[in-house]
């Protein structure tokens, strides 16, 4: 019997991206959907989107994996709305439920 193929995977849950410039405080508040003010000493950048981002994105400005989150925001992290490459189409290239 053959078997039956695969449903494509959707991350139902995405936020928009943000075009405009964003202050450091702005743009980590970003990386949570908390209310309330991180623990004393921490920061969003120490969450595990935070994590990630530090992981992911300091390399591509020259800085090593996991730089502190202040190294990260002072080499231009976040890089400002008008830095932000178009979004990479999706896998099989779908949009939406309608494929389009």
């Amino acid at each position: 019997m053959p078997r039956p193929e695969a449903p494509a995977l959707v991350d139902h849950h995405c936020h928009s991206v943000v075009a405009a410039d964003l202050a450091d405080d702005a743009l980590a508040a970003l990386l949570t959907e908390s209310d309330r003010p991180p623990a004393p000493g921490c920061s969003p950048f120490d969450s595990a989107l935070g994590l990630a981002v530090r992981r992911w994105c300091p390399p591509v400005l020259g800085l090593p994996v996991h730089a502190p989150a202040v190294d990260y925001l002072a080499r231009g992290g976040g890089g400002g709305g008008a830095a932000a490459p178009p979004p990479a189409p999706p896998p099989g290239g779908r949009r939406g439920a309608g494929g389009g």
